[in-house]
């Protein structure tokens, strides 16, 4: 049996990590013989980003599935490649199109080899359409524009971020 002295230390406790548990990022609970019997990750959330694809020219799609890459590098870091962080198939059979592309979980940790610091990791985009159908990047595929913008993304940001798109 509990005496009181224990319950009020055992609630009092409860109530002191109810306040603070946005602060943990894993809690474990332990059983009266000492042993886990769960573990919570609250860093274990996902997140979007929301991106758009558009053209200035009319696009004569005739395969509609496109492939989204993100990458990730360390700015710090010279003559490594790029990692691929997450990839997407898209159905692309009018632009602009919208979409939502879902991180992983602490999508630096995916850059290899390790990054120096959490701030130096860098995003990129890359998209493809083996328009023509063929399996092999040629003329008549779609791809990004280069000359319309950056294919840099803001992992932080709430807006959609647009990038352009032409056949080539």
């Amino acid at each position: 049996m509990m005496n009181k002295l224990t319950r009020f230390l055992i609630l009092n406790h409860s109530i002191f990590c109810l306040f603070f548990i946005h602060s943990c990022k894993t809690v474990v609970n332990v059983n009266e013989e000492g042993k886990t019997t769960e573990t919570v990750n609250f860093s274990e959330t996902k997140r979007t980003i929301n991106l758009k694809l558009r053209s200035e020219s009319t696009l004569k799609v005739k395969n509609s599935v496109a492939t989204i890459t993100l990458y990730g590098y360390d700015q710090l870091m010279a003559d490594v490649g790029a990692s691929i962080i997450c990839q997407k198939k898209i159905d692309i059979t009018q632009l602009p199109v919208y979409f939502d592309l879902e991180l992983p979980v602490n999508p630096e940790s995916h850059i290899k080899p390790k990054i120096s610091a959490k701030e130096n990791a860098k995003y990129y985009l890359s998209f493809y359409c083996d328009n023509n159908n063929n399996g092999i990047h040629d003329k008549g595929d779609i791809k990004l524009n280069f000359d319309k913008g950056s294919s840099n993304v803001n992992l932080d940001s709430k807006e959609t971020q647009v990038f352009f798109v032409k056949e080539f």
